[in-house]
């Protein structure tokens, strides 16, 4: 009764948002199942208390400016491999792990056509279609890249390079372009431009992402807080 009158009051007369009461009830709980594991007390009162619903927010992207200013830094150095980098992960919408497996024969191009067979979490298969953004950076840098043992598509410096690499390099650019980005920014931005843009259905994004619940993929059509102003400022 006493933690269920303290998350009302958290609540009624603090006006506190449901990540902060939710926070404290955590914890409350943790402390209790320590006092419980030392034997101070029988029973943990927090467990069964329902917690106020947060509210989950779309993941974060990049704006149409942003996409374009990191885009123009990227070309501006003109390296290959950099731009092959950039283009895969904001037009395919792969995870920086599933990149940085990603085979040479994995990828399969022709004259107007062209898609990477992905392997995804839990080894889950899925083949991602390149549009001509990706095909044209694909191809550049198979052009000039290095003769090497390792079959990996994109080489480091010493082999394949790895997830921790691909930050590196983005995080370059990202400040030359003064913008904040992280690789799954771009895997957000991707399906973001996809449902708003290309007027692509949840289904098709699921499949593109590799998503095995459409209800992953359904909080990308969740408005961000400048979907809504912009919205109202609109009447």
């Amino acid at each position: 009764m006493d933690v269920r009158e303290y998350v009302s009051y958290l609540t009624a007369v603090k006006r506190q948002k449901p990540a902060s009461v939710a926070r404290k009830v955590r914890a409350l709980k943790n402390f209790f199942d320590w006092l419980v594991g030392t034997g101070r007390v029988k029973a943990n009162p927090v467990v069964g208390i329902n917690l106020p619903r947060e509210a989950r927010r779309p993941p974060k992207s990049l704006t149409e400016q942003e996409l374009y200013r990191i885009r123009r830094a990227v070309y501006r150095a003109d390296n290959a491999r950099d731009i092959a980098v950039f283009e895969l992960l904001a037009n395919t919408g792969l995870r920086v792990s599933e990149l940085c497996s990603l085979e040479l024969g994995d990828i399969v191009l022709s004259e107007r056509k062209g898609k990477v067979a992905v392997r995804g979490k839990g080894n889950k298969y899925r083949e991602v279609p390149l549009n001509a953004q990706a095909r044209k950076a694909v191809r550049g840098y198979l052009e000039v890249r290095p003769v090497s043992e390792c079959n990996r598509l994109i080489l480091g410096e010493r082999g394949s390079m790895t997830p921790s690499g691909v930050y590196r390099l983005l995080r370059k650019y990202a400040d030359a372009a003064g913008v904040r980005l992280s690789p799954h920014m771009l895997r957000h931005t991707f399906a973001t431009r996809l449902l708003r843009e290309a007027g692509a259905d949840l289904v098709t994004v699921k499949e593109l992402l590799g998503h095995q619940d459409i209800n992953t993929t359904a909080i990308y059509t969740k408005p961000s807080a400048q979907d809504m102003e912009d919205a109202v400022g609109k009447l």
